[in-house]
């Protein structure tokens, strides 16, 4: 690997500094550059992932997941007696806890 002289190191700095000054001294053409940029990386995102993803027909989506009839209707069940308990506690008179 090439040794790194401080040379080198302050040649980089004033390159960068100088091509910092011209972004700056044309901040307005630099910015519509910086924005076309952006926007030819989002369009061929958009291309990449959009256009040429895979079309999946509606007969190949197979669900990791089957619905049980029976396990719902537990549930649903399970969901009546406690809200017919709840509704019983309504009713319930509660101790006095002052007035024993």
């Amino acid at each position: 690997m090439k040794n790194l002289q401080k040379q080198d190191i302050r040649q980089w700095g004033k390159q960068l500094g100088e091509a910092l000054w011209f972004l700056g001294e044309h901040a307005f053409v630099a910015t519509l550059l910086f924005v076309l940029g952006a926007g030819l990386i989002a369009a061929f995102l958009f291309w990449q992932y959009v256009i040429f993803s895979p079309q999946v027909e509606q007969n190949e989506i197979v669900s990791e997941f089957e619905f049980q009839e029976e396990v719902f209707e537990g549930l649903l069940s399970d969901l009546k007696e406690q809200k017919a308990k709840v509704q019983q506690a309504d009713f319930l008179s509660p101790r006095d806890l002052f007035n024993p």
